[in-house]
């Protein structure tokens, strides 16, 4: 992968991702949501996105960061390391925005989705890259 995509993969995923998860604890998001609601919804002072909104932007936002993470070390590393990254910055990201927009119930799924993929991971890795 050349610099200039990383960068752009980087920026793109990694910062974006994790900027709509802090975006959605903060108090920046009632703003955004009363200002943009119409987007989303054809009534947005009568709907909104409300706290299943936050929570979406949060999922969303671990999900892009950790898809860029993973794609940023892809070429780097072993597919499973390279997996592994992208998993705990999934789970990083969407747990702590989770707990910061009060959806704590959100760490039980979260935490069994990562600790089955670890435990199918760990014995990868390990092994080098194969010659491509």
């Amino acid at each position: 992968m050349s610099n200039a995509l990383r960068i752009l993969v980087v920026v793109v995923l990694v910062v974006t991702g994790t900027a709509f998860a802090v975006l959605a604890a903060s108090p920046a998001y009632v703003r955004i949501d009363q200002s943009l609601g119409w987007l989303f919804w054809p009534e947005p002072a009568a709907v909104g996105m409300g706290p299943w909104g936050r929570l979406a932007f949060v999922i969303a936002g671990g999900l892009m960061a950790g898809w860029g993470v993973t794609l940023l070390l892809a070429d780097r590393y072993t597919l499973p390391q390279a997996l592994v990254a992208g998993m705990l910055t999934w789970f990083v990201v969407d747990s702590l925005g989770s707990v910061a927009v009060g959806a704590v119930g959100n760490l039980i799924p979260n935490t069994l989705t990562l600790v089955p993929f670890l435990v199918v991971a760990g014995p990868h890795l390990r092994r080098e890259p194969s010659p491509a």
